[in-house]
Order: C-alpha cells, then structure tokens, then sequence
C-alpha cells in the first residue's frame, strides 16, 4: 500500500487515492493555459482578461466606463490615426479598425434586429460599412466613418457580396 501524493490518504494505487486528486496534483504540474497579463491603456493597471475576448484592452472598470454612453462619444473624435498609435504596443495597426467596428455596433445596435436591406431575410443581420474603413483618409474620425449614411444592416450572404465587389448600393 501506497500513500497518495495530494491528500497522503494510504490507496492501491501507487500514486494517486482517486481522478480528482490526480489532476490536483498534474494541473499544478502542467497547467493547460497560462494567464496572460494585460495592462489597461485608461489607467495603466495590469490585469487578467476574462470573458469576453472581444473586450477592447481595459480592466473592468475602465471596460464599463467604455460600454457605457461616455464611452461612445469618446470615440466620435478619435482619428483612425490615432487609434492605431494608442493599440500600436498592444495591439496590430489593424486593431484600429476593429476599434471603428465596436465603436458601430455600439451605435446601431438596433439596425441588428430589422431585416436585410436587400433580402429581407432577418434571422441574422450583420452591420457593413458601405464605403470600406480602409478606404477613408487617417485623418477621418469614428464618427464621420460610422456615420449613419454610411452604415448598413445586411445578411451575411450580402455583407460578403458587397465586400468582395459582388454587390453594388
């Protein structure tokens, strides 16, 4: 008889008294992810990302801030120039259109639950840019690239047709 190597409770096995203790003990050994260690870009805090990992590089309460109606206006006067600067250390340049995005969804987030501006189809409706981010000048703000003439709701069919030059509004 054996004792096991996590609780030292005398077992059969030669090394482990059941499952649990097993990966107790393998877990601390191997573990199956590291945590990355993130630093805010409002308040320079560091922290660990949980959830969401579309979330924009904020801890948590800098991140509500964000959700909330402040955070949306905070954007409309940013350039793309400027959000590639500020994600450059963290982020690729092209974050910055992801930014633009986010920054959309937070505006039209009505425009999701109507219908296809070229179908009608409705179960799904994804926000498009009529005129492409990359196709404005750096100097362009988020809110003369989101601005409403500018946004569409579509169905993935024709949000793909209209980026790949298939589909002209």
């Amino acid at each position: 008889m054996a004792n096991c190597q996590n609780c030292n409770i005398e077992t059969s096995n030669p090394k482990f008294c059941s499952k649990s203790c097993s990966s107790s003990v393998n877990n601390k050994i191997n573990p199956k992810r590291k945590r990355k260690i993130h630093i805010c870009v409002n308040c320079e805090v560091e922290f660990v990302r949980m959830g969401d990992a579309r979330q924009i590089q904020r801890c948590g309460k800098c991140f509500e801030t964000f959700k909330s109606s402040k955070g949306i206006f905070q954007l409309q006067n940013m350039t793309l120039f400027e959000a590639r600067r500020r994600y450059e250390k963290t982020k690729s340049p092209s974050y910055a259109h992801a930014l633009v995005r986010i920054h959309c969804n937070m505006l039209f987030k009505h425009l999701r639950h109507q219908k296809c501006a070229v179908c009608d189809y409705e179960k799904h409706i994804e926000l498009c840019h009529i005129r492409g981010i990359a196709s404005f000048p750096e100097t362009a703000s988020f809110s003369e690239i989101n601005a409403p003439e500018n946004i569409i709701g579509l169905c993935p069919n024709h949000h793909w047709e209209l980026d790949n030059g298939h589909l002209t509004l």
